[in-house]
């Protein structure tokens, strides 16, 4: 993945407010419906988030705030129910400011809102039980496919992850044995090399294709687009009712 994860982030957080409410619900509202949180009430905040931002965000850029500033602090109490020294919220968020900048922007805010839930799927979709860094794991995730929602996708991206992790670690090895071993061993390099890509691409074929991977990713992307509107037709008709009959 390199550093393209921080494209994809920065691409998401060049939106409007608007533009990235709908970017995190459509990306993590079906998985979170997997995960214990009731999905209508995830739309809900995330309407409200954004709301707030645009509101306390008028003042300066129109859509990003001061992490250390008042305005990002009263959002901070708002849905957090308690507030952060100016201290402790540049600790908190600085690992999530990429351009170095002072700005947090509602993509930023509602993952760390939800960094519980989206760090322990990170762990599942990467098979590990710790994360170095929590604010890129978090950042990664941004744009990956919903889990939990089709299991063979799930393991086939993971295995294939760990296949591919393996064969690379193998072809480091073979270059560094026959860089300490000299002679015959740098001869049998290109040969060993060989031998463990063909080996590589067998293996792969006990997973569902790259076009199965991509097909069922498309589908649960549909499914998680689809949520998100479904939510949200709920608590427009909960809103409308209880403003009861509109005069005419």
């Amino acid at each position: 993945m390199g550093d393209a994860w921080k494209d994809a982030f920065s691409t998401v957080c060049s939106g409007d407010i608007a533009s990235q409410r709908d970017a995190f619900l459509k990306r993590f509202t079906l998985q979170f419906s997997k995960q214990e949180l009731e999905a209508k009430e995830v739309v809900k905040l995330g309407y409200a988030a954004a709301d707030m931002f645009i509101e306390k965000s008028k003042s300066g850029n129109g859509k990003s705030l001061q992490y250390a500033g008042v305005e990002f602090g009263d959002v901070y109490t708002e849905f957090c129910g308690e507030n952060m020294t100016f201290v402790q919220r540049k600790k908190t968020f600085a690992p999530f400011d990429l351009d170095n900048n002072g700005l947090i922007d509602l993509a930023e805010f509602l993952l760390y809102f939800y960094r519980d839930k989206i760090v322990a799927a990170y762990k599942d979709r990467h098979g590990v039980s710790e994360v170095d860094n929590e604010a890129e794991a978090l950042m990664k995730e941004m744009n990956e496919t919903a889990m939990y929602i089709d299991p063979k996708l799930d393991s086939a991206v993971l295995g294939l992850a760990n296949l591919a992790a393996s064969y690379e670690a193998s072809v480091e090895a073979a270059k560094k044995e026959a860089q300490e071993g000299g002679g015959v061993k740098k001869v049998q390099l290109g040969g060993n090399l060989k031998k463990l890509e063909t080996k590589y691409e067998e293996d792969k074929k006990g997973f569902i294709s790259e076009d199965a991977i991509a097909k069922k990713k498309g589908q649960v992307a549909k499914k998680a687009e689809a949520i998100v509107g479904e939510m949200k037709a709920i608590l427009d008709k909960e809103d409308e009712d209880a403003r009861g009959p509109q005069k005419k």
